[in-house]
């Protein structure tokens, strides 16, 4: 059923998925640098003649839903962190991986900061400028413009970023926090469920009482736990049927995945009953599910996310999430001020555009091979030089 390395402990079309919902956040946050008119439909911030308005309001907008593919990052953390428990049903994998989550996750989010620390220090972010250009002042204008900088940086690089989800230095770590806490449920419920029968209604119990009480970001990690059962009876259809019911999965995820938090003015969700529009905060949720079911469950989307651009996109997946809204402050912002006077609005974003995804996908490999590569070497290194159980003859 699934795609995987040949040491058969990674399935390949995972990190597919988790590299194009990064390109997709990027997008979305360029995109509310330059055309925010999308996001907030005011037709006075467009400069496309109101095309962003008419993006902004149709289902298509999932493909620039930050909030949908970070629901999806958390999904796909629940399945990844407990696949290998399940297929060897080994408390020890448990144990390792909680010790070595935080120094795994800590080591590209301090390097983040510092870069940013650094940014600002050096005068190197242009958004302020920007924002009065392009409208965006709500949102781009608002980032690093604070003092104390200095202050900001310890703080958030000794313990507020990780675990109060402190963001000033950079907007994308509100989830980092979120990613930790939702890493050592994970732990924590295969540790007390180890050896028990009926596993799936304590997830079903726990994912229930999350959104009970509002913690509904935290169910998706539980969603993803039960992507595992899939894996170990995988479910047997007619390949006629399968073709239904994936596009079905596919569709629905992406329609609901279109949904904005923000504003939902002219769009399909306007028209929606009140007693639907109640569960809108699970939204997200639903639709980032039924997008990764509908892949485990077609082999054809299995060999699409599978290819080997979006398998690059996934291995540099975390470090462009983290380091594209800090390249879109800077070189971005730098570079639209230099092209805005001779070459006009639209032009210039659109070279712009070319030069940060350049930008951001040569840095994010850089980051990815030399920061969080080392990282997972690094935990996995304290894990066994200090924390490690010794085996007893």
């Amino acid at each position: 059923m699934t795609k995987q390395s040949n040491s058969g402990s990674k399935v390949l079309y995972l990190d597919g998925i988790r590299g194009l919902a990064a390109l997709c956040v990027f997008f979305h946050h360029f995109g509310l640098a330059f055309y925010p008119a999308y996001y907030t439909h005011i037709a006075a911030d467009s400069h496309l003649n109101g095309f962003e308005l008419t993006y902004g309001e149709s289902v298509w907008r999932f493909l620039t839903c930050g909030s949908f593919c970070v629901h999806i990052f958390f999904i796909l953390s629940g399945y990844v962190l407990s696949r290998k428990y399940f297929l060897k049903n080994d408390l020890d994998i448990v144990i390792s991986s909680a010790q070595k989550r935080y120094l795994r996750l800590f080591i590209p989010v301090g390097t983040t900061l510092l870069i940013s620390y650094l940014l600002m220090l050096t005068g190197g972010y242009f958004n302020r400028e920007v924002a009065v250009i392009s409208h965006s002042g709500p949102w781009l204008g608002d980032f690093w413009n604070f003092g104390n900088a200095t202050s900001v940086f310890l703080k958030s690089f000794v313990y507020q970023t990780m675990f109060h989800g402190n963001n000033k230095l950079d907007t994308t770590l509100w989830t980092m926090s979120i990613e930790l806490y939702g890493s050592m449920l994970v732990f924590a419920v295969l540790t007390l469920t180890h050896n028990t029968r009926n596993k799936g209604i304590a997830f079903a119990i726990t994912a229930l009482a999350l959104v009970f009480i509002s913690k509904t970001l935290y169910t998706c990690f539980i969603l993803g736990m039960s992507f595992n059962y899939l894996e170990q009876k995988p479910l047997r259809m007619s390949n006629p049927v399968r073709i239904v019911v994936t596009t079905l999965l596919l569709a629905g995820g992406c329609v609901l995945g279109s949904y904005s938090m923000h504003d939902n003015t002219n769009s399909i969700f306007e028209k929606l009953p009140r007693i639907v529009l109640a569960g809108k905060n699970t939204f997200h949720i639903i639709g980032g599910y039924m997008l990764i079911l509908s892949v485990i469950l077609s082999p054809r989307l299995q060999s699409f996310f599978s290819t080997r651009p979006l398998r690059f996109l996934g291995h540099i997946s975390f470090s462009l999430y983290l380091l594209h809204c800090l390249i879109i402050g800077s070189i971005s912002c730098f570079a639209f001020l230099k092209l805005y006077g001779p070459l006009g609005y639209n032009a210039a974003v659109g070279v712009v555009f070319l030069i940060t995804s350049i930008a951001v996908m040569g840095i994010s490999y850089l980051m990815a091979e030399y920061v969080d590569m080392k990282g997972v070497k690094l935990a996995g290194y304290c894990y066994e030089r200090f924390f490690k159980r010794k085996s007893v003859s």
